[in-house]
């Protein structure tokens, strides 16, 4: 008899044991929201990243987010970044932005050096804008405007759109090997802000608006 209920305890610890391995490996989620005030990495075992709130990413802060990451935009909330984003996924993990609803881009940077942030490997899903730089008129301008290149490598849309806003600034973005499907490229040929895109792999339903495009 006590040896039937010592392996009735042994079954129950071993499957308390792999519950809570599940609920730490299988089940791990991440919300965020506000500031980073230091060098902050998304990571693998903390995803998905819900997105709850406005994030900001200050001056000289960089965010990195590691490859195969999810990150949902759980509302009309945005990622701004003025200091810097590393999101280097990979072919077999790509590193993933999903939003059902329209609103604020997913991206938007801000008074920051473009060339500092690097977007590799990622899908942009939903009817939320993926990328914006700037958020500029004629009339209402940036003190501090963007500079340097944005480039971006190895990228999905799917029914979402990447803009710029700024207006005569020295930015610009450029997109490489891109998949682009019922989604909008708009860049502002007026203010001087295209968009230069090399090599689109897929085009299916797209709307192209000031656009530079090379097919090599």
């Amino acid at each position: 008899m006590s040896k039937k209920i010592d392996n009735i305890k042994m079954k129950q610890i071993f499957t308390l044991i792999i519950l809570l391995t599940l609920t730490v490996f299988g089940f791990s989620q991440t919300n965020v929201s506000g500031p980073y005030f230091s060098n902050t990495n998304w990571t693998l075992s903390g995803s998905p990243y819900n997105v709850v709130g406005d994030v900001q990413i200050p001056a000289d802060i960089t965010l990195t987010i590691d490859a195969g990451v999810e990150i949902n935009f759980a509302g009309n909330y945005e990622i701004l970044i003025k200091g810097s984003i590393i999101a280097n996924g990979n072919l077999n993990n790509p590193i993933n932005f999903i939003e059902q609803n329209e609103g604020k881009a997913m991206l938007m940077f801000k008074e920051t050096n473009l060339s500092n942030s690097q977007l590799t490997y990622i899908n942009f899903t939903g009817e939320k804008d993926a990328i914006q730089l700037a958020d500029e008129s004629e009339h209402n301008q940036a003190d501090i405007k963007n500079t340097g290149i944005l480039t971006i490598s190895n990228v999905n849309l799917s029914c979402t759109k990447v803009r710029t806003k700024g207006f005569h600034t020295e930015d610009s973005l450029v997109i490489d090997n891109a998949t682009v499907i019922e989604s909008s490229l708009v860049g502002v040929a007026h203010a001087g802000e295209f968009i230069e895109v090399n090599l689109i792999l897929k085009l299916e339903q797209v709307v192209l608006i000031s656009i530079s495009y090379h097919q090599y």
